[in-house]
C-alpha cells in the first residue's frame, strides 16, 4: 500500500516560531541549541499527573505540549519543545493515518529528520501506535530527489512517443 500525506507541521513551523520568540539565527543554530534543551522543563508528562501506571501509556509520553512551562524555562528547553511538539504532531498524524490500512511502516522526511531527539520521540510513539518510523539517508533532500525521478519519467515517456 502506498499512502503519502501531507502535513503542515514541520521545519517551516519550527523555524518561524524560533525565529519569532528568539531572533534571527540559522535553522542549524537553533536545532543545536535544542541539543542543550531539557524537555521535562516545558512539556507536561503523564508522569506529571499521576504516579499511577496506565496500561500502554508510559510516564514520559507527553500530556500537554508546553503544559508545564514557566519563566524558568531556557531558550533552549523552548526550541526543544517546539521541535518535540512538530515531532509529536507529524509522528502521532502518521501512526493514526495508518491505523485504518494496517500498514506499519512510516517514513519520515524534511530537514528536521535528521534531528537526534527525533529518535527519541519516535521510539516512544512506535511502542504506542505499534507502527515503525523510517529515516532514510538525507531525508531533507527526498522531496528533490522524488521530483527528480518524476521529470526523468516523464522525459523518458515523451520521447518514446
Amino acid at each position: 500500500v502506498n499512502m503519502a500525506a501531507e502535513v503542515g507541521v514541520g521545519g517551516g513551523t519550527f523555524y518561524k516560531l524560533a525565529e519569532k520568540l528568539f531572533g534571527k539565527a540559522t535553522f542549524e543554530e537553533y536545532l543545536e541549541k535544542c541539543n542543550q534543551g531539557n524537555i521535562k522543563n516545558v512539556d507536561l508528562q503523564i508522569g506529571d499527573i499521576t504516579t499511577q501506571e496506565i496500561p500502554n501509556l508510559p510516564k514520559d509520553i507527553t500530556s500537554s505540549n508546553f503544559g508545564k512551562m514557566n519563566k524558568e524555562a531556557s531558550s533552549c528547553d523552548i526550541l526543544l519543545g517546539i521541535s518535540n511538539l512538530v515531532f509529536e504532531t507529524v509522528g502521532v498524524m502518521a501512526a493514526f493515518l495508518c491505523k485504518n490500512d494496517n500498514v506499519k511502516d512510516i517514513i519520515i522526511i524534511g530537514g528536521m529528520a535528521k534531528h537526534p531527539y527525533l529518535k527519541e520521540v519516535i521510539k516512544k510513539l512506535e511502542k504506542l501506535h505499534d507502527v515503525n518510523y523510517i529515516i532514510p539517508e538525507n531525508p531533507e533532500f527526498i522531496c528533490a530527489l522524488g521530483a527528480i525521478e518524476n521529470y526523468k519519467k516523464v522525459e523518458a515517456n515523451s520521447i518514446d512517443k
